[in-house]
């Protein structure tokens, strides 16, 4: 896009964790890349982010618990919430994700995920 984005503000990064994302990934990739376009400085803030998304009303937890902080821990997390969503239904949830069945199986040996009570 000829643009050098180098991240995002700590608020942006905030609000795209806590939103409810009732699609699947591809709508995350693309309010990315339509806030790229929307950015006129080096990171993404909240300015650029979809109107929906600011006027949602999610906050951090107040249980004190730290926010994942690596890609490794978001991906982790994304991926047991949509396992959990999908009843551990492989097919379901590597369609919500955007990837393939065998790319989701990798990725649940890779981060030791399980099912509740197993």
């Amino acid at each position: 896009m000829g643009k050098d984005i180098r991240g995002l503000t700590r608020e942006a990064r905030d609000l795209l964790f806590y939103y409810t994302w009732p699609g699947n990934v591809r709508e995350l990739e693309n309010v990315i890349e339509r806030a790229c376009v929307l950015s006129r400085s080096e990171a993404i803030g909240v300015e650029d982010l979809p109107q929906l998304m600011r006027e949602e009303k999610k906050v951090a937890p107040s249980d004190g618990a730290a926010l994942p902080i690596t890609l490794r821990d978001l991906e982790k997390s994304h991926i047991e919430k949509v396992l959990r969503e999908a009843s551990w239904n492989f097919r379901q949830a590597a369609d919500l994700l955007g990837i393939h069945r065998n790319t989701l199986r990798m990725k649940i040996r890779e981060y030791g995920l399980e099912r509740a009570g197993e």
